[in-house]
């Protein structure tokens, strides 16, 4: 516990120490090393968090946990082929696994065959446990397909497990503002904004829904730091002419509207 409250302050080095300690104490601990090698992937360690893990599995072959942190680490070691056939080995000995279909289903559709893909991460969902991408993937085959309110049921249910999911977040008011939904999408996006205040297309996202719910007000205050970091972006300025023209103000609205076509046609090759 010790170690879990010093990771969740991001004393990682703190942390292995007292792993380290443990486990030279009980060393055939499977979930102590498994929490020690997912201490070693958040500090970078790759490899010797892969090393960990492996070691877990073969004390314990069928460690669901440790199973998926060894599936990670190969994908994040760019390793992803190895991963789809160990996960593919899991699949075979036991087919109705919801794991292994979940494992194979993620990697199949990331890389390349969401056809193949698609099938085993439904069959995945039999057992109603949350696994990361899942929903995420499914939801975005539905975008894909043009049926956004089913991507709104996935990435919603990918949010409500795993609330850190950023790409999940913008998926999902994209979704919303595909459907019309402006005051969603303007939730989504002010959540993912959370998450990089920075983000000028986020930014620019939020006050076009704020404009289409038209609260003018809303969306240039939504707008004003994107038109700060990104004074050159022609469609920020588009926008910022269109909210300019809303509110009135039809002679600024023209220039800044001048000048955004301008920009837009240099950036055109």
């Amino acid at each position: 516990q010790l170690a879990v409250a010093l990771r969740a302050q991001g004393r990682m080095p703190e942390a292995l120490a007292v792993y380290e300690d443990a486990l030279n104490r009980t060393p055939d601990s499977a979930i102590l090393r498994t929490n020690y090698a997912q201490a070693l992937a958040g500090m970078g360690r790759l490899d010797d968090a892969l090393a960990e893990v492996q070691r877990v599995l073969v004390q314990v072959p069928e460690d669901d946990v440790a199973r998926g942190l060894l599936v990670q680490l190969l994908r994040d070691l760019g390793r992803a082929g190895e991963a789809l056939t160990l996960t593919q080995a899991w699949l075979d000995a036991d087919p109705t696994d919801p794991n292994a279909q979940a494992q194979v289903g993620v990697l199949l559709s990331l890389g390349g065959e969401p056809e193949a893909g698609e099938p085993l991460l439904v069959q995945s969902l039999s057992d109603a446990v949350p696994r990361p991408q899942v929903r995420h993937l499914l939801g975005m085959m539905a975008v894909s397909r043009g049926d956004h309110r089913a991507a709104v049921a996935h990435l919603r249910a990918e949010l409500d497990s795993f609330p850190a999911s950023l790409p999940s977040r913008v998926a999902l008011a994209h979704a919303h503002m595909a459907l019309e939904e402006w005051e969603e999408a303007a939730a989504e996006y002010s959540a993912a904004l959370g998450f990089v205040p920075e983000d000028v297309e986020l930014r620019r996202a939020l006050a076009q829904a704020y404009f289409n719910m038209g609260d003018y007000g809303l969306a240039a205050e939504a707008l004003a730091p994107a038109l700060a970091q990104a004074p050159e972006h022609p469609y920020v300025l588009l926008l910022h002419a269109n909210i300019l023209a809303k509110q009135g103000d039809r002679a600024t609205a023209e220039r800044v509207f001048a000048e955004a076509q301008a920009l837009r046609a240099r950036a055109t090759p």
